[in-house]
């Protein structure tokens, strides 16, 4: 069986982006956190199960899945954190749990589906629940950043 090298090779990159970033500037803020979102990202990359669903393959899979749900909710945690922490957080530090409570709940959902042989459809539209949740974390997380930039970018005055 053939796969495609660029999905690898972007987790690669990923990786390789995460050591620099850890061990460069290993003290810097929230270093670890974007190195374990790179970690994340490169599991998510670049392990693809075989579908023997032995041990080993079996781990493949559940590894895959987890980051999967994971690399948006570590994404947007990340964003709302760095540079600073941001207001609703500094008042609501629970918040940071909610951020995570839709990958639990929708791995839940999946290791359910998994133990009672979910139907093609039933998967189908699991996928389609997940990229809803994975897109609007990264726009919101987009969003957060862009915000942050505006704010530290000193603006200029373009009249002349």
């Amino acid at each position: 069986m053939r796969h495609c090298i660029w999905p690898r090779l972007i987790a690669l990159i990923y990786l390789g982006i995460g050591f620099y970033v850890l061990f460069r500037r290993w003290t810097a803020p929230k270093s670890t956190h974007f190195y374990v979102f790179c970690l994340v990202s490169f599991v998510l990359y670049s392990f693809h199960y075989t579908g023997k669903l032995n041990t080993f393959d079996s781990i493949i899979l559940w590894s895959n899945v987890v980051a999967g749900l994971l690399q948006a909710a570590f994404f947007l945690h990340f964003a709302l954190t760095f540079p600073e922490t941001r207001k609703l957080l500094v008042k609501r530090p629970w918040f940071i749990g909610v951020i995570y409570l839709p990958a639990v709940v929708l791995l839940g959902t999946r290791m359910f589906g998994f133990t009672r042989e979910a139907s093609e459809a039933w998967l189908w539209n699991m996928d389609r629940v997940q990229m809803f949740y994975e897109t609007l974390y990264f726009i919101v997380a987009a969003g957060v950043l862009w915000g942050s930039y505006r704010k530290s970018k000193p603006h200029c005055n373009s009249s002349r």
